[in-house]
């Protein structure tokens, strides 16, 4: 689990992101992770509900480490009318 964490802490943008990991399993070489994210604007030490995330990681592992090989995300709340 710490080498897939490692992957998905360290795939990210260079913005400041908030990462929180809900789940995550793992089949032989794969791993599917699936996370509420969310970038971090200047000044602000947490995202609000309205920009959170959900986002569902694919990572596959390849000559002993872990590389993204599918990504996707939506958002966390519907937006309002």
């Amino acid at each position: 689990m710490e080498q897939t964490r490692r992957c998905f802490r360290t795939s990210t943008t260079q913005a400041p992101s908030f990462d929180h990991e809900n789940r995550e399993r793992r089949v032989h070489s794969a791993a599917i992770v699936v996370s509420e994210s969310g970038i971090l604007f200047a000044g602000e030490s947490e995202v609000p509900d309205a920009r959170k995330i959900n986002a569902t990681w694919v990572l596959e592992k390849k000559d002993g480490s872990w590389h993204i090989a599918a990504y996707h995300n939506s958002a966390m709340l519907a937006p309002a009318h």
